[in-house]
């Protein structure tokens, strides 16, 4: 038999098989509409296109059983087609019926190739004999390229009218987890050892128990197939345990630890399991490369991904499941989570519903970003609690909160605090904690005092407004020293001499708490110690309890910068060559805040000037 002949019955098989697998009743009768069975080459194909129109015709679905009982009844053997055993390999000559209508196509283009060389090929010998039927094979095959040109761009897939649409519109789809998880072929992807196998057999407990998936939403119970292709029946024991299953309902969790790949044959052995499982809402695959196996390099790696995922999207769509494939991220950074899904843009393109997570090592916090056909895009903070993750909230507003949260608790350890000090303790960046701390102050958490400090807010009972904050876990902070104010000198005009703190650092325990041997006594109790060669530092806070009142400005005013804080700088006749701060009883050199001449940096950022 040649390879052309061959060619064709090839694709007569596929297109049976095809036929055979459809389980969309409409889709079936709209194929069988055009399926004439002439227009196979091998007489067996043309019995069984003929039953498969005649059962459609009679509204029964047509399938290997259906197929095998009408011959049956008809009274004739299933050897004239080859016996059961070649009904089952005609379905299992395809993986999937999605290509139906293209393999119709193709087998009514070959018969109308047959038909035109037959047709030729008659005229040809009633010319070259002068028989008188010439003009008859004329006419078939002047039909017959009219037959062509009117059927070449048929059939097509059944069409609806938007009006139809409109009137009547489609099911909504069917939600494995609420919002997150529709039906469909969804990826979950993250980086190894991220926690995506934790993750998604919790959600698949949930399912099979009708418990809350992350911590969060209530799914109806159904069947589920959890295929750990990298897992050991002791690992996923573990794991149960750890997720509080153990004396959960698990009857409706199948494990599998062991599949065959799609080019071997998995598509059809999730095919069966569905078929078998017609309660089954959810299919998790652990994970999407050891399911689909090798790859031709030599192929476009768009063409490869999307092949692979396209078939398991349509089983979804068939039986009305969520398959979850669990897969990897690349490690090139990117703005957009669908960019850090490993491979090429064919997996995102074929996938119905995408979850990336986003993990630092170590971390008990990550961000699931979620974006679909069916689901709003959504980012949402989890947190990892003895292997099980919990869902805490939209991510913005989470972290949001924690960072509030850090600011309060470094303020209830030591107290009010200057943004450079809290900067310290956190150990981020001054700028972003002076934008943190507005937009706290903003919303009434904080309150500013005058000396620059900030301090929580107290209601008019006394209780803190910073408990309106809604508590998240965050890493325990580091109780910070008490800065020691700074005394500015300048000996010279060369070189500053900074006393106590250097920028950008914290004074040292002997720095900040001298020997008491060596502090000369203060020559006013309420205002602290003395520098040695200026002024004292600044005393208590304006208005606590152990401050006195305020006492009034020792001389007039100064025209010279005014003060962060709001005040007016005074001489100071104890202190020649000195003034100080009504507002927040600081003290600068006058020649350094004479206009025109630059501050002194430390200075400036204590809050002196």
């Amino acid at each position: 038999m040649s390879g052309s002949v061959e060619a064709v019955l090839e694709v007569e098989r596929q297109l049976l098989g095809s036929l055979l697998l459809l389980e969309d009743s409409a889709r079936q009768r709209a194929l069988a509409e055009h399926l004439d069975p002439g227009d196979f080459r091998a007489p067996q194909h043309q019995e069984i296109a003929r039953v498969i129109r005649v059962l459609v015709e009679q509204g029964v679905p047509a399938d290997i059983g259906t197929v095998a009982a009408h011959l049956v009844e008809e009274g004739k053997s299933l050897d004239e087609v080859g016996g059961s055993a070649y009904l089952i390999a005609l379905q299992n000559s395809v993986a999937t019926s999605a290509g139906a209508e293209v393999l119709l196509e193709k087998v009514r283009a070959q018969a109308r190739k047959r038909r035109l060389a037959l047709a030729a090929r008659a005229v040809a010998h009633y010319l070259e004999t002068g028989d008188r039927r010439a003009q008859e094979a004329l006419e078939d095959l002047r039909r017959a390229l009219e037959e062509r040109d009117h059927e070449a761009a048929g059939p097509w897939p059944a069409t609806t009218s938007a009006a139809d649409l409109m009137a009547c519109p489609p099911s909504e789809p069917r939600w494995v987890v609420s919002s997150v998880l529709p039906e469909g072929v969804a990826v979950f992807a993250g980086k190894p050892k991220a926690g995506k196998s934790y993750a998604s057999l919790g959600v698949a407990v949930a399912v099979a128990t009708g418990g809350m998936a992350l911590s969060r939403w209530r799914c109806e119970p159904g069947e589920v197939l959890y295929i750990a292709l990298e897992d050991t029946p002791r690992r996923i024991r573990s794991r149960l345990e750890q997720l509080g299953a153990t004396g959960a309902d698990l009857s409706r969790l199948h494990l599998a630890f062991e599949w065959p790949t799609l080019s071997d044959g998995g598509l059809r052995a999730l095919e069966a399991w569905l078929r078998a499982h017609p309660e089954a809402r959810l299919v998790v695959v652990d994970t999407l490369q050891r399911l689909r196996g090798r790859q031709d390099a030599r192929t476009n790696a768009y063409a490869l991904d999307y092949e692979t995922l396209g078939p398991l999207a349509d089983l979804a769509r068939r039986h009305g499941v969520a398959i979850l494939v669990v897969h990897h991220t690349r490690k090139a950074p990117a703005d957009d989570p669908m960019d850090l899904v490993s491979g090429s843009a064919g997996i995102t393109g074929a996938a119905d519903t995408v979850w990336v997570l986003r993990r630092t090592r170590g971390a008990q916090e990550a961000t699931l970003s979620i974006t679909g056909r069916d689901v709003e895009d959504q980012e949402l903070a989890l947190r990892f609690e003895g292997g099980l993750w919990v869902v805490e909230g939209p991510a913005q507003e989470v972290m949001a909160t924690r960072e509030q949260q850090e600011v309060l608790e470094t303020l209830r350890v030591g107290g009010p605090m200057r943004p450079s000090e809290i900067a310290a303790a956190l150990g981020i960046r001054a700028e972003a904690v002076r934008m943190r701390l507005s937009r706290m102050a903003r919303a009434g958490y904080l309150q500013r005092c005058p000396d620059g400090r900030y301090a929580i807010t107290q209601g008019p009972s006394g209780e803190e407004q910073g408990a309106r904050v809604p508590v998240m876990p965050v890493t325990p902070v580091t109780p910070v020293t008490p800065v020691t104010p700074v005394t500015v000198l300048r000996p010279g005009r060369d070189r500053n001499t900074v006393t106590g703190v250097t920028r950008n650092t914290v004074p040292s325990e002997e720095a900040a708490h001298p020997p008491a041997a060596t502090r000369p006594s203060p020559p006013d109790p309420t205002l602290g110690d003395p520098a040695p060669g200026g002024p004292p530092s600044p005393g208590p806070d304006p208005g606590s309890a152990q401050d006195p009142a305020r006492p009034s400005p020792p001389g007039p005013v100064l025209d010279l910068p005014p003060q962060t804080c709001g005040g007016r700088w005074h001489p100071d006749p104890e202190w020649p060559g000195w003034v100080r701060c009504s507002g927040c009883l600081a003290y600068a050199r006058i020649e350094d805040l004479r206009p025109g001449r630059r501050l002194n940096g430390p200075a400036r950022q204590e809050g002196l000037l």
